[in-house]
Parts: structure tokens; sequence; C-alpha cells
């Protein structure tokens, strides 16, 4: 009697120090738990914050970007902390308005280059352009509407022609057009006129890049260039291109604008530099 008694007693002691030492795990595993299904209340699938919307249009001015981040709530949140990053192609609104980034659009012909301090490099570039016969050449048979040329720019018009030809919406696969002419077109053009002068120190590039910026635990986005323009010495990129098969009109140009919002943060974030760097982008395609 006594033997079993002492063996209970060993044993409701084993329970509660048992009881005592699953305590604190049995915590852990339900703050665990909580906190898991706080986050994932809190953090959507990629597919849903991609069609989350905070605004109809790119904000254009600090208190539009400031009224879009605070439905987004984002509004004191950084990149540093941002979970759910897309590729440029893909980006959500909430990924743009981390970018702290508005734009206030121009026409081509209310242009200032003395705004970026490029006047005296805008009048160089008027007068060789001026003087060049190939150039007023191609800018005749745009004009007259035909596809002729001289130079360097001969081809490029001839090039030119599938780009008007054929459209992006079209039904036939044998008609329908991608972004290949318009980036080839648009780049060739770009070189032909770089190579009026002489030896140029830069070149535009045809081939790709895809710029990879992290900004906080390894996490960060891709954007893939349409081409670039590349200094000869060191390969440094002084502007990127970004080409579409269509026209830019119409409710896809909100997508348009994150997408190159996102490459130029990109190219920032990961090749930093003392200079600004400036983009230019062809306006209709």
């Amino acid at each position: 009697m006594a033997r079993r008694t002492v063996t209970q007693s060993r044993r409701s002691q084993s329970r509660r120090q048992l009881s005592s030492a699953a305590l604190p795990q049995a915590i852990v595993s339900q703050t665990r738990r909580s906190l898991a299904q706080r986050n994932n209340g809190s953090r959507l699938p990629l597919t849903t914050m991609s069609r989350q919307t905070f605004f109809q249009k790119v904000p254009n001015t600090e208190q539009r970007w400031i009224e879009a981040a605070t439905k987004a709530g984002v509004l004191t949140r950084s990149l540093r902390g941002f979970r759910n990053f897309v590729s440029a192609s893909k980006i959500s609104q909430k990924q743009f308005l981390l970018f702290r980034t508005i734009f206030i659009k121009h026409g081509s012909r209310n242009f200032d280059a003395a705004t970026f301090n490029l006047g005296q490099k805008f009048q160089q570039a008027s007068s060789l352009l001026q003087s060049s016969l190939a150039f007023r050449t191609f800018l005749g048979a745009i004009r007259d509407n035909n596809f002729q040329g001289s130079g360097d720019f001969h081809p490029l018009r001839k090039q030119q022609r599938e780009v008007l030809a054929y459209s992006s919406n079209s039904k036939d696969i044998l008609t329908k057009k991608d972004e290949t002419p318009v980036n080839a077109t648009f780049i060739n053009m770009l070189q032909a006129i770089a190579e009026i002068v002489p030896s140029p120190r830069a070149q535009w590039h045809h081939s790709k890049i895809r710029l990879s910026p992290r900004f906080g635990y390894g996490r960060g986005y891709s954007a893939v260039t349409d081409g670039q323009l590349q200094e000869k010495q060191n390969n440094r990129i002084e502007a990127i291109v970004e080409c579409k098969s269509m026209a830019r009109v119409g409710t896809h140009m909100k997508t348009i604008d994150m997408q190159e919002a996102a490459q130029i943060v990109a190219l920032i974030k990961q090749y930093p530099g003392p200079e600004r760097q400036y983009v230019y982008v062809k306006p209709r395609h």
C-alpha cells in the first residue's frame, strides 16, 4: 500500500513537471499561430495585391500621392520593409506608391533643356542634326510619307514600314505586331543619330539588361530594359529604353507609367552615382 502510494505520488509529480515544462512551449506555439494568422491577414496573395486599386491616375502632385499612399496604408512605410515585390512589368499600385514618385507630364514641344542643365548641349545637337544631309532626308521622307533614305537612315526607314503597316491589335497572326520591330527601329534611329557625332563616346545597345535592385533582407524585384545607352569606355548606363507595340494612349498608360518608374528606381538603386540620371522614352510606342 505504501509502495503504491509512493508510485502514485511520483506519477502525479511527473505530470506536474511535464505540464510545467510543456506550458512555455504551448504558449510559444500559440503565439506563433496567432502571429501567423495575423500576418496571413495583412499579407495578401500577390495576385490580389496586383489588383488592388488606390488611384485611377498616377499621382501628379504630392498631395495626390499622399492621398493614395494613405489609402494604401504605406504613407510611413518604405521599400526596405516591403514584402510583396513583383517585377516591373507586373507592378502593383502599392509597390509603386512606395517609390514616392509623381508624374508631371508635358508635351514634347514644352521641353525646356535648360531645366535639366542641357541648354548648351541641346543647341550643339540641334546644329549637328541640321547640318546632316542624311538626317534632313530622313525627316523629309517622314513628311512626304515615303520610305526612302540615305546613309545610316536608309535601312531605318525601311524598318519603320513594318511598324506602320501592322497592328498590335490584329487578329491575324501573320500581320500581328509585337514590340520587336518597335524596339529595333527606335534603337537603330537613336544610334544613327549618335553616329552623326564624330567618335561618339556612347552607344545604343539592343541587348536587354535585367536590373535586380535589393532593398532589405535580400528582397527586391526585377526590371528588364528594352535597350539602353552605354558609355563605350566603362559600359555605364546613361539612359534606358522602354517600348510598347501599341500607341501610348488610353487606360493602359497608367500601367506603363508605373513600369517605367520601377525601371528608373531599379537603375538608380543598382547603379548609384553622384550624377543625375535621365531617361528618355519614346512618346508613342
